[in-house]
């Protein structure tokens, strides 16, 4: 563990912003392995988030390393749930789920606690604070072993 933040004090060596600095630190955080221990972008950062009105308009289901529709909130009628989705902007689920398990505190090895804060509320943080939200979101999709792109 020590290890770990003296690699990462090592990369403290030069301004950086508000975000910056959480996406460094959050990974570490999640590691001391204590639910209590947590860390949150600035006020200022989170007061801008919630001006930023574009959320992913779905309710998303992980499990077993992939993701499925589980409400959809959007005029798009093919986004029904239980469809897999496979991507978001281009990012592959197995990639949004390890980036999530990183930085999600739990106490110890607890991946179920994880998995249910990911299930519950995580997915549009983490879009919003560490991949670009654009005006729109791109999605691949699978259904029936045919891959989509909505």
């Amino acid at each position: 563990m020590d290890l770990e933040f003296e690699k990462t004090e090592s990369l403290i060596n030069t301004a950086m912003t508000d975000m910056e600095f959480f996406t460094l630190i959050e990974p570490i955080i999640a590691k001391v392995g204590c639910l209590h221990t947590n860390i949150f972008p600035s006020k200022q950062f989170s007061d801008n988030y919630w001006d930023t009105p574009l959320f992913l308009p779905l309710d998303v289901w992980f499990e077993d390393n992939k993701a499925y529709v589980r409400n959809n909130y959007s005029d798009l009628k093919q986004l029904q749930p239980g469809l897999e989705i496979v991507k978001i902007n281009g990012i592959t689920i197995s990639e949004i789920v390890d980036h999530a398990l990183r930085r999600i505190p739990s106490d110890g090895f607890n991946e179920t606690l994880k998995m249910f804060v990911l299930n519950q509320w995580y997915l549009n943080i983490l879009l919003s604070y560490y991949y670009e939200r654009g005006e729109e979101y791109i999605l691949v999709v699978k259904k029936e072993g045919v891959e989509n792109e909505v």
